[in-house]
């Protein structure tokens, strides 16, 4: 398992100090959650912070794009030093729209993450299993605060787990 907290609500006048305690409390990624007030209501930061922050630490920039259109940003939070880049299902148009994001993200040297929403069926994420380093099952509508934790997800989770299981073992990887 790996810890990835969210610096969604850390103090950003002091984001070095904020990123440094979650180091020494033994995470491993620091979590961004980006959001264009599009696909989620919300407007968070763009890749210029992640930018500011790349090199604050050795932890893992661990992107979340809850954008529209995120194949048009892969570049941008790819220079910015995104180490994984995470876009949803959702916001792909169609298959290919998705496969198309996998690899540009995959062409720049980062790992591709794909999520998918609480009503999103875990089925929806295997024709792409394969091709991706994570998997980010949302355990809360995405853009929204204080929300209680979905019990549902665990399940999704499970099947996520056992598709990738039998996937990895049919490709050898």
């Amino acid at each position: 398992m790996i810890l990835s907290p969210s610096i969604l609500n850390a103090s950003f006048d002091n984001i070095e100090d904020e990123i440094l305690k979650a180091s020494d409390a033994g995470a491993q990624f620091i979590h961004l959650d980006v959001m264009d007030g599009k696909f989620v209501p919300r407007v968070t930061f763009s890749s210029d912070f992640v930018s500011r922050i790349s090199g604050l630490s050795d932890l893992v920039n661990d992107v979340h794009l809850m954008i529209e259109d995120p194949l048009s940003f892969i570049d941008g939070f790819a220079d910015a030093g995104s180490d994984i880049i995470t876009f949803h299902l959702e916001a792909c148009k169609d298959d290919e729209y998705a496969k198309k994001t996998i690899k540009a993200i995959k062409d720049r040297g980062v790992k591709a993450g794909m999520s998918i929403k609480p009503a999103t069926p875990a089925e929806a994420i295997y024709p792409y299993i394969k091709e991706l380093d994570l998997v980010l099952v949302m355990s809360v509508e995405p853009g929204k605060g204080g929300q209680a934790f979905m019990e549902q997800s665990l399940d999704k989770i499970r099947l996520i787990n056992q598709s990738r299981l039998l996937f990895r073992s049919r490709w050898g990887n």
